[in-house]
Order: structure tokens, then C-alpha cells, then sequence
């Protein structure tokens, strides 16, 4: 990186310019000082600002380095006496020339145009410090390194280079900073993005990534598919549903492509965001409402890295991680079968010659089964061979027995919910179970051993 020439503006003011009228640029603060020279637009001369003076200009005020103004634009603050705010006045521009920095200790307020160039604007002050633009600020570098407080957005910026919380947080305080195509986020331990609404977004064109972390917002993806342009937002109100809430952090991951990706996220979390969850209980959830519901999607707790991995992925959308213990939605795991009923049976799959017959309600209901679920169908799927019924035990023992289900068996073996696809989900914790399963005209079988399960659970096949 190149390393910057320091422009440390810490008082400037741009009033409006109206027809042939001169604007002014003034030193607010009576311990301000210019240390070396200001380029004007328009003019050839050199002209330097007298401690809380001010200096014709014609609209634009120009601050910058080139081949012939070695070390020009240095605007600096004198002997401590207090954070001075930037204001850029309606109607004129401060336009950065060349790799400059502008260091503020008081607020940045713009009411005009900046033209950032490929310079840099660092926020050093003390106590809170607010961005503001109503018509949203746009930055090339931006660095938040502050003795003490946060940085507040006033309204919507945008940052096409690096985003840098070296110490300090940045509150976004209900607006969005936007990194676009090509801005990078790059925190420390000592500061950190924050706001309980607003989010952090970037765009990219992400040709089958592997482990990559978008634009450094903390949503690491691996897909071997390509997702095409995807947007990843990054909010940190806390989600909540099932009267619980999850951490203060959630990202939305819009891809173009978004179906069958098989895909894997690792989640980045930063301790400060718990919101009072056991750490090593996260685990992940997923909506596709914006949040306004959850499924439990299970995940990997990382508590030394601080991340939660999720792997086989079909599509992405709204994601956060809450405590297992503390679920924002009901726990569903998901038992994904595969069997063979011998009656019909032929050669490599099952007959359905008989699906006429089939009843819409789950037979299981008597004897010896007296099984009291009220699963039902207005019309039978294709290719279903017949009901089936699924029962999970923590031991080998009937009496062992946690949960049951009634689903489908399809002509091919795979065992199904009763819309006709998709495996069959039980409301019970994670966690190792017997399998068995039992058809009205056959013997029941059983695993041999117990079998994980967990929200997306490997095939077991009966018939192997």
C-alpha cells in the first residue's frame, strides 16, 4: 500500500456558492493552523491560510499532492484544544488529489460533494464521532482509530477500498455501509462493526469459491458450483423466534445461483456478540422469510476460532446462530432411508401396481403398532409403493422407543415425507438412535447400530 502523504483536516468549512459569489474556506477553531499550502482551483498561486482565516476559492476546493506540489494540503490542528468537525458546506466540493489523508477528530458532516480520489479519511477523535450526508457519503479508504467511543453513521456510505476498525467501533446506527464491488472490511480485536439495525454489504462474482471470506464480512463460503453475483449482508440485530433470541450477528447470502449447490458456510462470530449464549451450544438456523421464521440447520461450534460450519448446503438466505439450548426455532432432525419390501419387489425396485389401493391416512393406527399420528394426503404421490412407519429408539429395546412417524416408500427404496419427497424429520435433539422401520405386511427391521442424525443425517439403507 502506498504510503500516504497526512492531510489532517480538522476544520473546514465550505459554505454554499451562489452565482459569481466567492466560498470560503475557514479554520473553525482559533488554535488551528496551516502548516504548509493549499492549491486553489482556478489559480496558479499557492496561497496559505492564516490560523482561523479564511481563503477565496471558486466553488471547488482542491487538497492534494502532484509532480509539482511536493507535500502540499496539510491542514493541521493545534495544541490539543478539542475535537474540530469537517463540514463540507452546501453547494461546494473538497476533491482529494492524489494518496492524501484527511484525519478528523470531530464529526465528518457533508452537505456539498467530497470527491474522495484514492485518498484516505481517518477518524481519530475521542467520544462519538458522526458521518453524515444526506445524500450518503462515499469514501475510497476509511479508517476508524480512535483513544475511546464509536463512530456513528448519520446515513448511508459507501467504501470502495478498505474499511479499517483499527480501534474503535462503527455503529451503523440504522443505515448501510456498502462495499460494493471491490471494498474490503478489515476489523481488529479493538474494533468492530455494531448497530441494532442497519447492515454491512458487499457484492461479488464468485466463480465456484473455496473457503473464501467475501470482502472480509465474515461469511466464508465454499461452493463447487459457481453462485454467479452474490450479495452478502451482514447485520447485527439479534434474530429471534420460539421465544428465544440468537446472536447479534446474521448474514443474508444472495447468490444468482441458488439451488443445488451443496455448498458449505463457516460462520464468523466475535465474542462481544454472544448476547449472553453459551458459546460452545451455537449451532445454525436458517429463514427464507427475512426472519420471520427459522428451520434448525445444525452446524460445527468452533468456540477457539469463534465460527459455527454448516457443510451440504442446498441454497443460501437469511442465516444467524443461536444456542441449541435456547433454539430460535423448534429442533428438527431428519432420518434419510432407504429399504426394500420383498413382496414388491423386481429386480431393482419396487412395483406400484397396487397404489389405487393405498389408503390417504396412515394405517398404523392399530394393533401392534398403536400409533396415534394423524398423517394424511388429499391424493397419493407418484411412485409411492405403500405407507411405512419409522420409530427411533435411544436403545435396542422397544421399550427404548423416542418417536414415531408414518411416511412413504417410494418405488426406488427412498423413504419420504408424505408430500412425496424430502426425508422424513423428527422433532428430538440431535443425536445418535436405532432405526426401525415397519410395514403392515412385512417384518420390522432395525439398524444394527446406532445412527447420527442431526438436520441433514447420511442415508442409512436397510437394504445393504
Amino acid at each position: 500500500m502506498k504510503r500516504f502523504t497526512q492531510l489532517l483536516l480538522l476544520a473546514l468549512l465550505l459554505p454554499a456558492v451562489t452565482g459569481h459569489a466567492q466560498s470560503k474556506v475557514e479554520t473553525k477553531d482559533a488554535h488551528s493552523k496551516v502548516r504548509q499550502q493549499v492549491n486553489e482551483k482556478g489559480t496558479a498561486a499557492k496561497t496559505s491560510l492564516p490560523a482561523a482565516g479564511a481563503v477565496a476559492a471558486d466553488g471547488e476546493m482542491k487538497v492534494g499532492a502532484g509532480s509539482d506540489r511536493k507535500n502540499e494540503g496539510v491542514i493541521e490542528s493545534g495544541n490539543g484544544s478539542g475535537p474540530v468537525s469537517l463540514v463540507i458546506g452546501s453547494g461546494d466540493t473538497l476533491a482529494v488529489d492524489g494518496d492524501m489523508e484527511i484525519v478528523v477528530s470531530g464529526d465528518w458532516q457533508n452537505n456539498g460533494v467530497f470527491k474522495s480520489g484514492s485518498g484516505m479519511v481517518n477518524l481519530t477523535g475521542s467520544g462519538t464521532q458522526a458521518i453524515g450526508n444526506p445524500a450518503g457519503e462515499s469514501f475510497n479508504h476509511l479508517t476508524v482509530n480512535k483513544p475511546t467511543g464509536a463512530v456513528q453513521l448519520n446515513g448511508d456510505i459507501s467504501v470502495s477500498g478498505t474499511l479499517t476498525l483499527s480501534s474503535g467501533d462503527l455503529d451503523l446506527n440504522g443505515n448501510i455501509a456498502d462495499l460494493g464491488s471491490s471494498g474490503t472490511l478489515a476489523e481488529s480485536a479493538a474494533g468492530r462493526v455494531k448497530g441494532a439495525s442497519g447492515d454491512i454489504r458487499a457484492t461479488r462474482d464468485l466463480n465456484a469459491p473455496s473457503a473464501l471470506n467475501v470482502a472480509g464480512l465474515g461469511a466464508e463460503l465454499s461452493s463447487s458450483p459457481n453462485l454467479g453475483a452474490t450479495e452478502i449482508r451482514r447485520g447485527h440485530a439479534p434474530q429471534s423466534g420460539n421465544s428465544n433470541s440468537g446472536i447479534e450477528r446474521y448474514y443474508d447470502i444472495i447468490p444468482a445461483n441458488n439451488a443445488g449447490l451443496d455448498a458449505t458456510l463457516k460462520f464468523n462470530y466475535r465474542q462481544a456478540e454472544l448476547n449472553g449464549l453459551t458459546e460452545a451450544n451455537l449451532v445454525l438456523f436458517r429463514s427464507t422469510d427475512s426472519g420471520s421464521s427459522w428451520r434448525y440447520q445444525s452446524g460445527t461450534a468452533d468456540t477457539t476460532n469463534n465460527t459455527v460450519t454448516q457443510s451440504g448446503i442446498g441454497a443460501f438466505s437469511r442465516w444467524t446462530a443461536a444456542a441449541i439450548d435456547q433454539p430460535i426455532a423448534e429442533i428438527i432432525i431428519s432420518a434419510n432411508l432407504k429399504a426394500f419390501l420383498e413382496g414388491p419387489f423386481d429386480t431393482d425396485s419396487m412395483r406400484t401396481d397396487l397404489g389405487a389401493n393405498i389408503p390417504l391416512a396412515q394405517p398404523y393406527g392399530g394393533a401392534p403398532w398403536n400409533y396415534g399420528g394423524a398423517e394424511n394426503v388429499s391424493a397419493i404421490p407418484a411412485d409411492v409403493v405403500d405407507w411405512v412407519l419409522i420409530e427411533l429408539r435411544s436403545g435396542p429395546l422397544a421399550a427404548d422407543s423416542l418417536d414415531s412417524r408414518a411416511a412413504f416408500i417410494k418405488s426406488d427404496g427412498s423413504v419420504v415425507d408424505t408430500s412425496g419427497s424430502g426425508t422424513v424429520s423428527f422433532k428430538v435433539s440431535p443425536g445418535d438412535y436405532y432405526l426401525v422401520l415397519y410395514h403392515r405386511n412385512h417384518l420390522a427391521a432395525m439398524s444394527a447400530i446406532t445412527q447420527t442424525l442431526d438436520a441433514v443425517s447420511s442415508l442409512y439403507d436397510f437394504s445393504s
